[in-house]
């Protein structure tokens, strides 16, 4: 149990990949909710983007459960975000200390680059922790060695 102010975070855990389900226990409800959510999720930052997640327009939020649940869907962009767990777990921290929630359960998509191998039965890009480029400006200059070559080697490592 962890303690926030007004308010008890009971239980943490990811339900699946991409979804932290935060319990908390609060010690009244307040008007507009959903609102108030918008407003938690303003000080939560993308470090890539370098935008918070209301302004960026990466959140949505709908309310589940007779208005005792929260869900946030956050499009974090890209499969192969670097940051998109600590930002998940950023935004059920921050909407965790609105009033009158039982619950705030948070899920991580990608709409970009990688989305349609970011998959919730695991494997795919959604797997991947950090991405390596290989390019040049000029044709025929093995950059598919290189990158073939690199794979195996990391994979070996």
């Amino acid at each position: 149990v962890m303690h926030l102010g007004h308010l008890r975070i009971l239980q943490r855990r990811v339900l699946r990949r991409g979804v932290l389900q935060v319990r908390v226990v609060h010690g009244g409800a307040s008007g507009d909710v959903r609102e108030a959510g918008y407003e938690a999720l303003r000080g939560v930052v993308d470090p890539v983007l370098e935008v918070n997640v209301v302004e960026g327009n990466l959140v949505s939020l709908a309310m589940e459960e007779e208005g005792r649940c929260l869900r946030c869907e956050l499009d974090v962009g890209f499969a192969a975000h670097p940051f998109a767990r600590e930002l998940a777990e950023r935004c059920g921290e921050a909407l965790a200390t609105v009033r009158g929630l039982a619950e705030v359960k948070v899920r991580a998509t990608a709409s970009g680059f990688g989305s349609a191998v970011l998959s919730s039965s695991g494997g795919g890009l959604g797997e991947v922790a950090v991405a390596i480029a290989v390019s040049s400006a000029k044709g025929g200059v093995g950059k598919s060695t290189v990158a073939a070559n690199l794979a195996r080697a990391l994979r070996d490592r």
